[in-house]
C-alpha cells in the first residue's frame, strides 16, 4: 500500500477470529499428543469444559492432577509449548475478509497489532494468510512483553508505516483492559466490536472508552466505510 488515506489497524485474537476456537484446537492438539493409549477425547473434555466454564489458565496444572500418569511423562511447560506451537484449525470470522478487501479497494492502509506468545501469533496469522490481507504484521511479543499494548512502539510503528496522522488511524479491538488506551493516546480512534463469542464480550468498557462499539462485523463494516469517506 502506497500513500494511503486512512490507516485502520486490528487486533488479532478475538477480533478477526474467535480465541475460543484457537482453545479448542489447541486442546485438541495437546489431547492427542498426551494420549498414548488414553481416551484423547475424554482428555479434550476435561480441559474444554474447564475453559467453558470459566477457567482461565492453569488447564495443564489441572490436566496433570486429574490424569498422574500424564503427569509420570510429561511437564506442564512441556505442554504450553505443544499448545503454542500447534498449528491451530482457525478461520477468519464470518465478513472479516470482505471488510478487509473492501477497505483495501478503498484505499486503505490495513496493519495488526497483536500480544501473545510470538509463536503462537505468527502461527494463527500463517493459518489466516493475513500476509496476502494487511499491509503490516506487528506481534508485539518480537520486541518483549514489556512493549504488549498498551506500549506505544506498536503504534508509532503503523503511524511511520503508513505515513499517517494520528487523526487519521483507527484500532480496532476487543478487549476494553487494554486494546483502547494505547491508541487513544496516541490520538487514534478506536473501535470495540462486541460481539456474542467473545471472551471478554460480558467486560465493561473503561477509561478510557472505545469511541464507538459495534455489535456484529457488518456494523463494523459500515462503520469503517463511512469513518474513511468522511473529509
Amino acid at each position: 500500500m502506497v500513500n494511503p488515506h486512512y490507516g485502520v489497524v486490528f487486533d488479532l485474537d478475538d477480533t478477526l477470529y474467535l480465541e475460543r476456537d484457537y482453545v479448542a484446537s489447541g486442546f485438541r492438539h495437546v489431547a492427542a499428543r498426551v494420549a498414548s493409549g488414553r481416551d484423547a477425547s475424554a482428555i479434550y473434555r476435561y480441559l474444554w469444559e474447564g475453559f467453558r466454564g470459566g477457567l482461565r489458565g492453569g488447564h495443564f496444572d489441572r490436566l496433570l492432577d486429574q490424569y498422574p500418569s500424564i503427569a509420570d511423562q510429561w511437564t506442564v511447560p512441556e505442554l504450553v509449548s505443544i499448545y503454542r506451537c500447534h498449528c491451530p484449525k482457525i478461520t477468519l470470522r464470518t465478513g472479516i475478509a470482505e471488510t478487509l478487501s473492501k477497505l483495501r479497494s478503498a484505499g486503505v492502509g490495513l496493519g495488526v497489532i497483536s500480544d501473545g506468545a510470538y509463536w503462537s501469533q505468527v502461527q494463527k496469522a500463517r493459518v489466516l494468510r493475513l500476509d496476502a490481507l494487511v499491509d503490516e504484521l506487528v506481534f508485539t511479543d518480537s520486541w518483549g512483553k514489556e512493549y504488549w499494548k498498551p506500549h506505544a512502539r506498536a503504534f508509532a510503528l503503523m503511524e511511520r508505516r503508513f505515513a499517517l496522522a494520528p487523526s487519521k488511524l483507527v484500532y480496532v479491538g476487543d478487549n476494553p483492559a487494554k486494546d483502547f488506551s494505547g491508541p487513544h493516546a496516541r490520538g487514534w480512534a478506536s473501535i470495540r466490536l462486541r460481539t456474542p463469542g467473545q471472551l471478554h464480550e460480558c467486560v465493561a468498557a473503561t477509561e478510557p472508552a472505545p469511541t464507538w462499539e459495534v455489535p456484529s462485523i457488518e456494523s463494523l463494516s459500515d462503520l469503517l466505510m463511512h469513518i474513511i469517506r468522511e473529509p
